[in-house]
């Protein structure tokens, strides 16, 4: 079944939803403009466990107590002039609110224009080192492991096979690659189940494919979230699945390959989630590259429902 998340909420130390010259253009008493927003988000039952970005822009956030990997909260957040924006949950429709600072505010200097760029590409760069540094760990991490036992304990409580997974330490071994082919990041799946994943490694637009074996530019590409998911649909079916990880990463996986894929059907094997949040998210992706997307009647995902998937397919 789908991984529901911590619902446990949590508050934002006033320090830690500060902001800092890659996130503004502005300086000031900007800590509580934004605690005071924050504080409306937690009114309106909208916890976030990431620092809040005001920079005028459209940011998408994960909400606590909801999916993991999800980014269902949308928000805005300027600070000049009079400091004001907005938030919603998008999965649940109706829930914007608009918000304006009713408090003073003083000393909101703008940023020189060369300062904020120098701080952003230096936050870019140390990012791309990041990632650079996660990919060179996923690789060695990945030559080091061995090939995965269709005995392991979570490959048997889903009734699947390995299809070229690995194991180091008791842990499944799952790589994120990129189009090319390149290992990006690892995912790991301890003997419980639990899933995480190395930590700075790149997640977006990458994955892993479980391939028909034919090299087929015919049949049907499918895109799934959870490796299970995606081993039950290839192995009722033969198609290529590729393992996307998360809700949230689903668009982002279908974009990368879809011109790769030009002629052939596509399509999007979303979850049927309590909360909508995977049915919402397979929606978007198909909307994204024009293609179909299938998503169990029932809750659960397509490894629940491996009795339904030839049908539905």
């Amino acid at each position: 079944m789908t991984d529901r998340g911590n619902t446990e909420g949590k508050k934002i130390p006033a320090g830690q939803a500060g902001i800092n010259l890659e996130q503004s253009n502005f300086r000031g008493n900007t800590n509580d403009i934004i605690q005071s927003f924050q504080d409306a988000m937690q009114q309106s039952g909208i916890v976030l466990d990431g620092e809040i970005i005001s920079d005028g822009r459209l940011q998408r956030a994960h909400i606590v107590g909801q999916k993991a990997g999800s980014v269902n909260c949308a928000y805005v957040l300027h600070l000049d002039n009079r400091p004001a924006g907005y938030f919603q949950d998008m999965s649940n429709p109706g829930s914007k609110c608009t918000w304006k600072y009713h408090g003073e505010f003083t000393n909101q200097v703008k940023i020189k224009p060369a300062a904020l760029r120098a701080a952003r590409q230096k936050k870019e760069m140390d990012l791309a080192q990041r990632q650079a540094d996660a990919a060179l760990k996923a690789q060695r991490t990945w030559e080091a492991a061995k090939p995965a036992p269709a005995n392991h304990p979570y490959l048997v409580k889903k009734d699947i096979k390995p299809h070229g997974i690995r194991s180091i330490n008791g842990d499944l071994v799952i790589p994120l690659k990129d189009s090319q082919g390149n290992i990006h990041t690892l995912q790991f799946i301890k003997l419980s189940g639990e899933k995480r994943f190395l930590s700075g490694g790149k997640k977006q637009g990458n994955f892993y494919a479980i391939e028909d074996g034919s090299k087929s530019t015919v049949s049907p590409l499918v895109i799934a979230e959870g490796f299970a998911t995606a081993a039950s649909i290839h192995e009722h079916t033969g198609y290529t699945v590729l393992v996307a990880f998360d809700s949230g990463n689903l668009i982002h996986v279908a974009k990368a390959v879809q011109w790769a894929a030009v002629g052939r059907k596509i399509i999007i094997a979303g979850d049927n989630d309590e909360s909508g949040v995977g049915q919402s998210a397979a929606v978007a992706a198909a909307e994204a590259v024009g293609c179909q997307v299938l998503i169990p009647r029932l809750p659960g995902d397509w490894n629940d429902w491996k009795s339904s998937i030839r049908g539905a397919l």
